[in-house]
């Protein structure tokens, strides 16, 4: 859930690499991370409990 600001690091990295190259090799390391911690996000969400509401009867 903390990948959510790739949108930041990718215009970053385009202000701070002069090369486009560079810049290529940045960007699939911002897609990288922000994948790697929406699956670490999916991860946690899936290991916690979960609560189960029972109807009244």
């Amino acid at each position: 859930m903390a990948g959510l600001g790739f949108t930041v690091a990718l215009f970053v990295s385009h202000l701070a690499y002069p090369d486009s190259s560079m810049i290529e090799h940045a960007k699939i390391g911002v897609f990288a991370a922000s994948l790697v911690a929406a699956g670490a996000a999916a991860a946690v969400l899936a290991c916690t409990g979960r609560r189960t509401v029972r109807a009244l009867s």
